[in-house]
């Protein structure tokens, strides 16, 4: 490492440790993850209320709150740059559970409509905006939609989290200053 790559890193990791102690951006960062743990622990209060564990798509939420326990846990006790990727990767993880999640609670709830006791005897004469509406509204059907909406909050605010964070940055190695014009650096 020449004496200008050894400055400059010297100067990445400077701005690095500075930027992680305690910035603007780093106590928003923080606060981001800490309200991810909150929302955790009240989702997996609802799941263990609902008893949401009979059936292995049942199973799949208690996966993804634990993924993200560890990622959280993570991030607010050591963060390192492998442990910043890993829970980001996790948080788009988690997204898409999230999506598959509200996806399957309303087909299960457009789909037991005709079951319903007050919208059952006209489920077949309303109009399909409609029905895929008290789907979505939980007005038919026993899946609420709170618990997968759960699951994408916590994953959009640990990605959040993790946008433009310092352990993420790469070093920009500065090009040698020449002392006298037409001179050649070594290696050139």
């Amino acid at each position: 490492m020449t004496s200008v790559e050894y400055v400059t890193y010297v100067t990445y990791v400077t701005s690095v440790t500075s930027v992680t102690s305690g910035s603007n951006g780093e106590r928003v960062r923080r606060a981001l993850v800490a309200l991810a743990g909150l929302v955790v622990v009240g989702t997996a209060i609802e799941l263990a209320a609902l008893r949401h564990w009979k059936s292995f798509d049942q199973v799949i939420p208690w996966i993804v709150l634990g993924a993200c326990g560890l990622g959280i846990t993570a991030l607010l006790v050591r963060p390192t740059r492998f442990l910043v990727l890993a829970a980001k990767r996790t948080s788009l993880l988690t997204l898409a559970a999230s999506a598959l999640g509200i996806f399957e609670h309303v087909k299960g709830n457009y789909e037991s409509g005709p079951l319903d006791r007050v919208y059952g005897e006209k489920w077949d004469s309303m109009s399909a905006v409609s029905r895929f509406w008290h789907a979505v509204d939980g007005s038919v059907g026993p899946s609420p939609l709170l618990a997968p909406g759960a699951l994408g909050l916590i994953g959009l605010l640990v990605f959040l989290s993790t946008v433009d964070h310092p352990l993420l940055a790469r070093p920009v190695l500065a090009r040698p200053v020449l002392d006298r014009p037409g001179a050649r650096s070594h290696g050139t």
